[in-house]
Parts: structure tokens; sequence; C-alpha cells
């Protein structure tokens, strides 16, 4: 996944995942494939693809995370990225 100049969210499978993985989404552009695709929509969900908007928390948690990411790195709410918000959930631990 990566963030373009324009601030679109680009995806792309790795070739190993195409090997074999399983498509992310019933969504015809999740397919197995090479090649990067950007978000149908970048009106919804801030451009990312909503497959991975899912991962992300509701309004709430948004509000927790923007407080966190201030009290933490300095950053206001409107420089943080979705791809920010994704990276920093992929370490947070999950509540049992």
């Amino acid at each position: 996944m990566a963030l373009s100049q324009r601030g679109e969210i680009w995806f792309d499978y790795s070739p190993l995942w195409v090997k074999s993985g399983f498509g992310l989404s019933p969504m015809s552009q999740f397919n197995l494939k090479l090649g990067p695709f950007k978000s149908n929509n970048q009106n919804l969900f801030n451009g990312l693809h909503g497959v991975f908007n899912d991962a992300l928390p509701d309004g709430w948690g948004m509000l927790l995370m923007d407080r966190t990411l201030k009290k933490q790195f300095g950053w206001d709410p409107h420089e943080i990225t979705p791809i920010d918000r994704l990276a920093y959930m992929s370490n947070r631990p999950w509540a049992a």
C-alpha cells in the first residue's frame, strides 16, 4: 500500500501472495493479480479501500487514536493519513 503525491492510496498484492493467497475482498478489483490499483471512489473512507477501512476504529476510537498520536508523536489529526492509522493499528494488541 502506498500514498501517491496526489494523495491517492494504491494497493498491490505481493507476488508471493498472488501465488498462494486469496482475494481480500469479493470486489473484482481485489482479484488475485499483480499490478497496483487505487480505490474506485476516492471520496469514501479518505481514499482508503473499503476492506482496509474496516480495520480502523469507529468515531470514538478515532478520537482516542488522534489523542494518542498527538501525545506520543505530536501529530495533529489533519496530518495523519489513513495509511498511518493502519500502521498504528497493526501494532496494537487486541483485548481478549
